[in-house]
């Protein structure tokens, strides 16, 4: 007989009051001794189970990475992004929409629902602009320009392929997958020719990223975490939890995914026109060799 959560020793000294006090020892040894021998049966049955390797080869799994995103579905949802950087901590909740491989558009807003900016791109043209500023730039999609708006040093095309699980690639000799622990994951290397080093972790299964890390001279330099994955349909799975660390510009994003869901753009969705009202004020891309194509 299991007792409830409540019958402490004290609380079952009470109910059994009168009773001999050996016959609450026992009680009480048994209960404890079943415990102990139900957690370590547990504790060896979770310990024992296999993991369940997959069997393909390096250049499958980052195929995978490399092949072009779903362009059959659209998906929107909202998103808590908490940027950091040395001289700022930024929180708050923001409206996504898009459409591979090159439609975007991300709307921050304030506690109570209002704009506070917004970020289109479209094919090769870009808009954004903030509530309090009289300014609307427009460009090319680079990652200076969407940078300016959000937190992150992509282009719009790679910030369409991090939400959808698939890290930045470099260039290079390919090594693995090598199976590792703790956590269990496969790992494949990317070695390019003048030294920089990628390492991409996947789970045992190799269906997901879990991690990228580029590593040069100077050190690790972006590291990308992957967590929660969800799958939205037949072609799209996404994770719900990212964590993008630049260390060369000292800064840690996080984007936690809240709602998410396919749906139907409409023409006006994806519009790169300024408000009327707004300066327009065109930006150019300088070249971007930070981080890999």
């Amino acid at each position: 007989m299991a007792a409830s959560k409540s019958e402490s020793p004290g609380s079952l000294s009470r109910r059994y009051a009168g009773s001999p006090r050996s016959i609450l020892r026992d009680r009480f040894t048994r209960l404890s001794s079943l415990l102990i021998l139900v957690a370590l049966l547990v504790q060896w049955g979770c310990a024992k189970k296999p993991v369940k390797w997959s069997s393909r080869s390096a250049d499958d799994l980052l195929h995978e990475i490399r092949k072009p995103v779903s362009s059959a579905t659209a998906i929107s949802g909202s998103a808590r992004i908490t940027s950091q950087t040395p001289d700022s901590l930024r929180k708050g909740r923001t409206y996504f929409a898009l459409k591979a491989p090159n439609q975007l558009l991300l709307e921050a807003v304030t506690p109570s629902d209002e704009t506070v900016a917004v970020l289109v791109t479209n094919g090769d043209k870009f808009m954004g602009f903030e509530v309090g500023d009289a300014r609307c730039k427009t460009g090319a999609p680079c990652a200076e320009n969407v940078g300016m708006l959000f937190p992150i040093a992509l282009d719009s095309i790679q910030i369409i392929r991090l939400l959808h699980g698939s890290p930045p690639l470099i260039a290079g000799s390919i090594s693995g997958p090598s199976p590792l622990q703790d956590p269990p994951r496969l790992q494949v290397q990317i070695k390019h020719e003048k030294g920089t080093l990628q390492t991409i972790d996947f789970s045992p299964d190799g269906k997901d990223v879990i991690e990228s890390k580029i590593t040069g001279e100077q050190g690790l330099s972006l590291r990308i975490a992957y967590s929660n994955h969800q799958n939205l349909n037949a072609d799209i799975r996404i994770p719900r939890d990212i964590t993008v660390e630049d260390l060369a510009r000292e800064s840690r994003v996080r984007i936690e995914v809240s709602e998410v869901g396919p749906f139907s753009p409409t023409p006006a969705t994806f519009n790169t026109q300024c408000p009327v009202g707004k300066l327009i004020m065109p930006m150019d891309c300088s070249p971007n060799t930070a981080l890999p194509r």
